[in-house]
């Protein structure tokens, strides 16, 4: 490049410098004689500033008013070393007002023209001390405000926390109190009803010894009179009379007192002869229930797991465990295929809610995926199950009433043809012991299967269908409209009058035992239709309740659930405060009236004081529980 090139290059360049800023003048300075770039040299720049003027020009420019503000940019930028003057409509009028509450010297130190504000050198430098002392004061105050305000709402809460804690404290120091003098005062009475018992024990016992004594004495006496007047041999046979004749005395009342215990009334042959008639009858009746469960029970085809192999079509009940909680493993072999398992959720035909890979939560957690997000890997490994999907019964929101499990090929060109031996099994959550399975047959070239159908029977029963049916979809939402031919429709809305009136309860365990259980059983009854539940009054230690409790219930249910509680305090019957009582359940009836189905015509029910028999109990549910038996009225009235 030549020099002239170099030269025109470094013009531009200054040039654009010059036309990016906005200069008062412009004068060229020479920094070094040796042209090169960083380099100043202070003398020379000194003499060239000195002998163009600059110094002297600066020295007469700062004799005048340099530093100028425009009225609005003056007002925002020193408002603040005054704060006492307001602002006004008039701009030149505040200025002044400004300035002359700063105390400035207008003819000296500063002027006031038509639209800018002057000022001195020494004059700006001193008010820009003053507003940087002005706003460290506002920002001090503003920070002092925030730390009083963080300090007050911590403050708040730790008063409102030690609060509660100082109220639970008193809580617990006082039931810990109450408990232990409770526990104390019981032992104390224990105690002293044995020192009682003790005392009247001995008493009995020396009365009791001194009328044996006195007995023998008597006896001895009468025994040597009579061997003086009769002899010793004709004595001692009379004396053994008597005493055959006392035993024989005693063993026929106790005989009497033992058939008036069984109901017997000794001499009235025809109440004996309806005795024996009703016993055989009952014998009769528990023979041919026999028969029909064992016949039941050879229907139920069980594998060496002890599992119910369930066929297409096929419905069995749960048996609901302690926990309520189910797992249902679906597994099959073969098949180089991307399949997915998924739960779908309805109130009769309306979906509610899925679960599946990607979402493994229902939204009421009732339900999870056991695979993929929900923490456990998905495997293939020929005997276990693929997929996993758990359900606790008893967290199912009230509104869904059927779950059904699908299985789709997710991959774009797969399908069912290379899938065997595919299945589905109901297992108990934590003991892992298999209850049913159901294998389904060889699939084709579907893309789907509709697996099986978990449904409310009553409210807190639950049966599971077996399906196996074909279907064509590759997402759980494919296949929403695909599973309505197994759902029912919605029957309509009914509203009843139920009066609760009493009940005949056994309590089997104290029978057993010879014993009636604290003196009886503290009941009450929940009512379940659809999804509202209503309870009866609780009944306190008696085994004959009379609740006659009247309550309305409405809904869309084909049944009703009539569950007998009882109210029990850490395993044991009460009487005392609810707030330590839990809910056993003892028993229940379903109620299925022909007037409550769908597929007849709507007919008033208007049942009477009519007796409903106890369902069996589940043992696995109540289990530890007090086992009952009997029968309740109920009056049911459609309104």
């Amino acid at each position: 490049m030549t020099l002239g090139a170099q030269f025109k290059q470094q013009l531009t360049d200054l040039m654009a410098m010059l036309g990016s800023t906005e200069p008062y003048f412009i004068r060229c300075i020479k920094p070094n004689s040796h042209k090169k770039p960083n380099m100043l040299d202070q003398k020379m720049t000194y003499d060239q500033l000195l002998y163009a003027g600059m110094l002297e020009t600066i020295r007469i420019r700062r004799m005048g008013y340099p530093i100028r503000y425009t009225l609005d940019d003056f007002w925002k930028r020193y408002r603040c070393v005054a704060p006492e003057v307001a602002p006004g409509s008039d701009p030149h009028a505040t200025a002044e007002a400004l300035v002359k509450a700063m105390g400035l010297n207008i003819p000296m130190e500063t002027q006031i023209g038509k639209t800018k504000v002057f000022f001195k050198q020494d004059t700006a430098n001193d008010l820009e001390d003053r507003r940087n002392v002005a706003l460290t004061s506002v920002i001090m105050r503003m920070q002092t405000w925030w730390r009083f305000a963080h300090l007050r709402s911590t403050f708040v809460e730790q008063r409102q926390t030690s609060v509660q804690l100082q109220a639970w404290w008193r809580y617990a120091h006082a039931r810990k109190n109450l408990v232990q003098s409770r526990k104390s005062s019981t032992l104390i009475a224990a105690y002293w009803r044995m020192v009682k018992a003790m005392r009247v024990k001995k008493a009995l016992a020396e009365a009791k010894r001194k009328k044996e004594e006195a007995r023998r004495k008597k006896e001895e006496e009468e025994r040597k009179k009579m061997i003086e007047k009769l002899g010793k041999e004709e004595a001692e046979k009379r004396i053994k009379e008597e005493e055959d004749a006392k035993a024989a005395a005693a063993a026929k009342e106790a005989q009497d007192m033992r058939d008036q215990a069984s109901g017997v009334q000794l001499g009235d042959e025809d109440e004996e002869a309806a005795r024996k008639a009703e016993e055989e009858a009952k014998a009769a009746e528990e023979e041919e229930k026999k028969k029909k469960k064992k016949k039941k029970g050879a229907d139920l085809k069980k594998d060496s797991r002890g599992s119910i192999m369930m066929k297409k079509g096929m419905e069995l009940e749960i048996p609901i465990n302690v926990d309520g909680r189910v797992t249902l493993g679906l597994g099959w072999t073969g098949g180089q295929w991307d399949l997915d398992a998924s739960c779908l959720l309805f109130r009769y035909k309306q979906h509610r809610d899925d679960v599946y890979y990607y979402k493994p939560k229902s939204k009421d957690t009732a339900v999870t995926h056991k695979g993929g997000y929900a923490g456990i890997i998905r495997t293939n490994i020929p005997g276990e199950d693929a997929e996993q999907i758990e359900v606790n019964l008893p967290k199912v929101a009230a509104k869904t009433n059927a779950m059904l499990f699908v299985v789709t090929v997710f991959s774009p060109e797969g399908n069912f043809s290379s899938v065997r031996d595919a299945y589905v099994r109901l297992m108990d959550t934590a003991t892992e012991s298999e209850y049913c399975r159901y294998t389904l047959d060889k699939a084709g070239d579907e893309t789907a299967r509709i697996m099986c159908k978990l449904f409310r029977h009553g409210f807190s029963r639950w049966r599971l269908q077996a399906i196996g049916a074909p279907s064509e979809g590759r997402l759980y939402k494919h296949m929403i409209s695909k599973v309505e031919p197994f759902l029912e429709d919605e029957p309509p809305k009914r509203r009843f009058k139920i009066r609760i009136h009493r009940g005949k309860l056994v309590d089997i365990k104290a029978m057993y035992k010879g014993e009636e259980k604290g003196g009886g059983l503290s009941t009450m009854v929940e009512v379940r239709y659809d999804t509202e539940t209503k309870k009866s009054k609780l009944i306190k230690k008696s085994n004959n309740p009379q609740w006659k409790t009247a309550r309305e219930i409405a809904g869309h249910g084909t049944q009703m659930e009539f569950n007998i509680l009882n109210r029990v305090r850490f395993g044991h019957n009460v009487g005392g405060s609810a707030s330590f009582m839990k809910a056993a359940h003892l028993g229940y009836v379903l109620y299925r009236a022909a007037s409550l189905t769908v597929d007849l015509p709507p007919e008033k029910v208007e049942i009477k004081e009519e007796w409903f028999k106890l369902e069996q109990r589940d043992k696995a549910r109540g289990r530890g529980q007090t086992s009952i038996t009997g029968e309740i009225k109920l009056s049911i009235i459609e309104r």
